[in-house]
């Protein structure tokens, strides 16, 4: 069993990168490799499983225990809880301060971002290319990153179960018979 879910913008630790900081640019090829040379460059803080401190997601680092699991980042890519990764402030969710989108002149692809996103030092990959283990594969999402890497869950064979509090959007995206 591998559980996967969201990043939150609350941190334990300071950030010590945010994409404010890289300013506006015309297209997002040109922000994501600014972004990407930027992610490469940061010394890691501490492990994925202790830097976020959204309420749902310490929950779940509560009832895993010691388990490991994975964590989708709109700033470092697909991380594994265990994995050493810096602290930062970035986001695919609109209106949002470190919102990707208020930097970017052209409209924000959040799949071509995600395929950016592969290219740092602390991703995995993309997330079919790290399910082939498990038998039982579930996915707690917000819609923004839902349509974040929706185009790597249609890569997926396997059955996989997503929990999303937008079914609409689920099933717009296709993912009808993978809700929960």
């Amino acid at each position: 069993i591998i559980s996967f879910t969201h990043c939150s913008a609350s941190k334990t630790k300071t950030n010590n990168l945010s994409i404010i900081d890289l300013g506006d640019f015309e297209f997002l090829k040109e922000l994501s490799s600014e972004w990407v040379k930027s992610v490469n460059k940061i010394t890691p803080l501490c492990l994925g499983r202790n830097l976020y401190n959204g309420g749902g997601f310490r929950k779940l680092v509560k009832s895993l225990g010691n388990e490991n699991f994975f964590i989708i980042s709109a700033g470092l890519g697909l991380i594994n809880s265990l994995d050493n990764i810096p602290s930062y402030e970035c986001t695919v969710a609109e209106g949002k301060k470190g919102s990707i989108g208020n930097h970017l002149k052209e409209k924000l692809d959040v799949n071509e971002w995600w395929n950016y996103l592969v290219k740092t030092k602390y991703s995995r990959g993309l997330i079919y290319e790290n399910i082939n283990e498990y038998d039982l594969i579930l996915f707690s999402l917000t819609s923004d990153y839902l349509r974040m890497v929706s185009e790597d869950l249609n890569k997926i064979t396997k059955k996989f179960y997503i929990f999303t509090g937008n079914k609409d959007l689920a099933i717009k995206l296709g993912f009808e018979k993978n809700l929960m």
